[in-house]
């Protein structure tokens, strides 16, 4: 912040509530990762992000999907890095927003961390059935078109029957 603060004396800068304000921002610039990054990516609000890798340390299975961020301009772990390429898009943001790289970068980003749908039970519900399958298998029968019931009780686990 104090970066930006000394090299752009001119940014605004917002504190508290970014939710309806990154909405109508041009270009959303963060610091750090957390809950804001991620409603910005998965609300297609164009973003710039720079963190100190020291302080926000990124897991390795998520590695990959931060490397396709920063491979399109997407996730700086160097404010000057950062600072260059707000720099070279800034004439043209929406087009370098809205670009192939960006836009599949950021859509595997958020398919992995930030998935949103109106439907967003369906999935839940068809992963908690599978695991519970899984879990007691001789438990359950197929009935046809009125899905799966209790056929044995096995003492050792419990397992609640899904019906459609």
């Amino acid at each position: 912040e104090e970066y930006l603060t000394q090299h752009c004396p001119d940014l605004q800068s917002t504190r508290g509530g970014l939710n309806q304000e990154m909405l109508k921002t041009r270009l959303l610039f963060m610091d750090k990762p957390g809950t804001s990054m991620i409603l910005a990516l998965a609300g297609n609000v164009p973003t710039v992000c720079y963190w100190n890798p020291e302080f926000f340390s990124i897991a390795p299975q998520a590695a990959p999907f931060f490397d396709s961020l920063a491979d399109c301009g997407i996730f700086h772990d160097q404010p000057d890095s950062a600072a260059e390429h707000i720099n070279a898009i800034w004439d043209d943001v929406a087009g370098w927003w809205e670009s192939v790289p960006v836009q599949k970068a950021r859509n595997e980003w958020k398919n992995q961390f930030a998935r949103s749908s109106r439907f967003w039970w369906w999935p839940w519900l068809k992963t908690l059935t599978r695991l519970q399958m899984e879990d007691c298998p001789a438990v359950f029968e197929q009935q046809g078109d009125r899905g799966l019931s209790s056929k044995t009780q096995d003492q050792n686990n419990i397992c609640l029957p899904v019906e459609r």
